[in-house]
Order: C-alpha cells, then structure tokens, then sequence
C-alpha cells in the first residue's frame, strides 16, 4: 500500500483551517440488538477514533483542483492517507480517509480569479 500525505501536490502549508475545525471522538464499537430486545456489544479496537471537520474559505482555483484532484485520486472515501496534525496545532500524523463527499462551493468570479470554498470531513481509521 503505498502512503500519502494531504495534500501532496499543493502548498497548503501556509493555509491552515481559517474557520476554526473540529475533532469528534467516539469509541469504535459495534452493537447487535436481538428481536428478543438482548444487546451484544464489541469493541472494534481500543483506539478512541476521531473525525476532522474543517473548511478553507477564499482559495483560487488552483489550490481547488489540487484537493478535488487528490480525493479523486483517492477514490473518494476508498483509500487512506497521512494527515499532518500540524494544521490543528496538534503534533504527528493521522492514517484518515474522507467520510462525505467533498462540499464546494463557488464564490465569485473575477477577471481571471475564482474564488471557492470547501469543506471536508475526515474520519481516522484504525
């Protein structure tokens, strides 16, 4: 399997999530309910997982086609990849994957500048 950062082939070093983000954190388990109203819990793993949401506001077209190239290369949800905790402020790295489809939104259009919004969501993996 071979390993990727996001993003690889965008400078998105000085873009750091500039609308705040959130990590989520649920416990990785499943449960089973019987029709006899009997519940069967299991742990999937220890690790507490957590989900990344965050959104880059006002970025150009370039920088655009860079992440909706990277999740296409992905296979959307599909595929895993390092995420670098840097951009939370947070240290070390996160194996993720996209949980949703990316949301991007166009802003306005200049003389030879569009101007986007994007929002993504990811989930860590075990």
């Amino acid at each position: 399997m071979a390993t990727y950062t996001y993003p690889d082939d965008a400078s998105m070093d000085d873009r750091k999530p500039d609308r705040g983000y959130s990590i989520a954190r649920a416990p990785n388990n499943t449960s089973f309910s019987s029709v006899l109203g009997y519940e069967k819990r299991k742990r999937l793993s220890r690790k507490v997982l957590r989900k990344f949401t965050f959104s880059y506001t006002n970025i150009s077209e370039a920088r655009k086609t860079s992440i909706e190239n990277f999740y296409l290369d992905r296979g959307g949800n599909f595929e895993t990849f390092k995420l670098d905790l840097a951009h939370f402020g947070l240290s070390g790295t996160a194996n993720v994957k996209f949980s949703e489809s990316l949301d991007i939104n166009h802003v306005i259009s200049g003389d030879n500048t569009d101007i986007f919004n994007i929002s993504l969501i990811l989930t860590e993996v075990a």
